[in-house]
């Protein structure tokens, strides 16, 4: 009850933010990142694909946007193939923006390896 309560006030925050300023890519991805938490996967993507738009090289927001294609894989096994497309092509560009972000470190971009050398062999 009270993530859910959370969420809830999260999203409300996070909508409010966009809202107010609907250019702001950190804003879109924060609501993002609260429906996929909710497993709101098919919103987040959407979230995720809009700070991507207002910032192209937004990291985090690949980032984010390859986990929650990597979420539909399960979610959706009819069309798991397209999906492990969308998330190899999501983990490849957040590959090769991560080394200019100083969020992510030396060691968790070779898990962003890992994760497209698995999708590599999943064909």
């Amino acid at each position: 009850k009270d993530r859910d309560r959370y969420y809830k006030e999260a999203s409300r925050l996070y909508e409010q933010a966009a809202k107010l300023n609907p250019d702001d890519p950190s804003a879109q991805n924060g609501l993002g990142n609260v429906q996929y938490a909710r497993g709101e996967l098919d919103a987040a993507i959407t979230a995720y694909q809009r700070a991507l738009e207002l910032d192209p090289s937004y990291a985090s927001a690949q980032h984010d946007l390859a986990l929650a294609y990597e979420g539909k894989i399960a979610a959706d096994p009819a069309n798991a193939a397209a999906w492990r497309q969308k998330a190899l092509d999501a983990w490849q560009k957040t590959y090769a923006l991560a080394p200019q972000d100083p969020g992510f470190s030396a060691e968790y971009i070779l898990t962003i390896g890992q994760h497209i050398h698995w999708l590599q062999t999943q064909r």
